[in-house]
């Protein structure tokens, strides 16, 4: 199995040599290898191909394709070529880095893959909870009573023991708490027994949060002020890949830097770069505040709703919680709109009455910053008013989720 390196550069000689042949053809070569399943799109006249790109060390054979790129070949769209560069050889440079070289070609035109043309070689299994949900659920981090996502699980709960502890480490990784067990160190959380006949519902509660990503289930013997007794949890998915040890053994995310200094950034810049300046300084800092205070909006979403890939579906779900809607009727004072930076012509509404359409426009405005990141003085006003608002109103939904919160403020 190669290198990185080694493979990056056999890719980037195959590249070159087909992106060389289609346009000694009279082609119009666009590489679309960072954001599609094919490597070049090729245009001349009335005609269009896309080019599905493999380079080999050896000779002509076997080549990795994956899903997507079969999908993507038989396609109706328009014809595919799968283009192999083979015999290509590495020279080493730097001691550290590598060139491809030489090559030979060979074109498989109109590809389109049949099921008969395909060995699998890897498949993804996804190790599924114990089946048996009759157990109790030992909860910590993000899980916790009065943590984000245990508000799925409330309604379930029938009794809680805030006394449990587990053997093992407790890490962070991009703010979520995890859990590597064994050594001597423990680790706080509570131990939560279901209603009877509630099991399976709980824990597909917690399964719907699509926490596969960062944990697989397991067991483990939790200690409690009464005893021991065993439990499922979520145990971290390679606990030393991007994590940090924290100092502390039982998390609270209501002290996430995200959910304090952060807006506290966010409210010094507002106060500091009120004022429009034709150098538009302070244009560019109120952007680089609102997309902060997104940071964190986005943070409390997938903690709270679903730890999956797709933000805007979570961000929707923040427009339900009931501070969001009260927030948002006591703050905004005017209707707004603006029209999205990726879609000409298509207009978004700020609406005091209306969450979900409110929700939209105020996500809309930051993807226009990160489209086209405009600068004129109607741009400042109106990225102040809606940076002001959302702060004020994502405040009021931390100090509803977190009430201590509002203790430590007033403090």
């Amino acid at each position: 199995m190669f290198g990185s390196k080694k493979q990056k550069a056999v890719e980037n000689r195959a590249m070159a040599v087909a992106t060389k042949h289609y346009a000694a053809l009279g082609y119009s070569v666009t590489d679309t290898s960072t954001n599609n399943r094919y490597d070049l799109l090729c245009s001349k006249d009335d005609e269009t191909v896309r080019v599905k790109v493999k380079g080999l060390t050896g000779g002509l054979g076997v080549v990795e394709v994956t899903k997507g790129e079969v999908q993507s070949a038989r396609s109706s769209e328009c014809p595919t070529h799968l283009f192999v560069v083979y015999s290509i050889s590495l020279k080493e440079i730097n001691r550290t880095d590598f060139v491809g070289e030489g090559g030979e070609s060979h074109i498989l035109a109109s590809w389109q893959p049949k099921d008969s043309d395909l060995d699998a070689t890897r498949f993804r299994f996804t190790v599924a909870r114990p089946v048996n949900n009759s157990g109790p659920f030992f909860a910590y981090g993000i899980f916790k009573p009065g943590q984000l996502a245990f508000r799925q699980l409330e309604k379930f709960v029938a009794r809680t023991d805030e006394t449990a502890t587990v053997r093992g480490k407790l890490l962070e990784r991009d703010g979520l708490p995890i859990v590597e067990l064994g050594g001597n160190n423990s680790v706080h959380g509570a131990l939560i027994d279901f209603h009877s006949g509630k099991e399976a519902d709980a824990f597909e509660a917690i399964d719907s949060l699509e926490p596969s990503n960062q944990y697989y289930w397991g067991k483990t013997d939790v200690h409690t002020s009464s005893g021991i007794r065993n439990a499922l949890l979520l145990i971290g998915r390679k606990p030393d890949k991007g994590s940090t040890v924290l100092e502390s053994n039982n998390w609270d995310g209501s002290n996430d830097p995200l959910f304090e200094s952060a807006l506290d950034v966010v409210e010094e810049t507002l106060s500091r770069f009120s004022k429009f300046e034709c150098d538009l300084k302070p244009l560019f800092r109120l952007e680089m505040a609102y997309l902060l205070l997104w940071s964190a909006i986005e943070r409390f979403a997938s903690f709270s709703y679903n730890l999956g890939s797709n933000p805007w579906q979570k961000v929707k779900q923040f427009a339900n919680e009931p501070a969001f809607v009260e927030a948002l009727a006591k703050e905004v004072s005017e209707v707004r709109h603006l029209f999205r930076a990726d879609q000409a012509g298509r207009r978004v509404e700020l609406i005091r009455t209306n969450p979900k359409k409110s929700i939209e426009y105020y996500y809309q405005v930051r993807s226009n910053i990160t489209h086209r990141g405009k600068g004129v003085r109607a741009d400042h006003q109106h990225l102040q008013s809606s940076t002001g608002e959302l702060l004020a109103i994502f405040r009021a939904v931390l100090e509803d989720t977190f009430p201590k919160r509002s203790v430590k403020r007033e403090d």
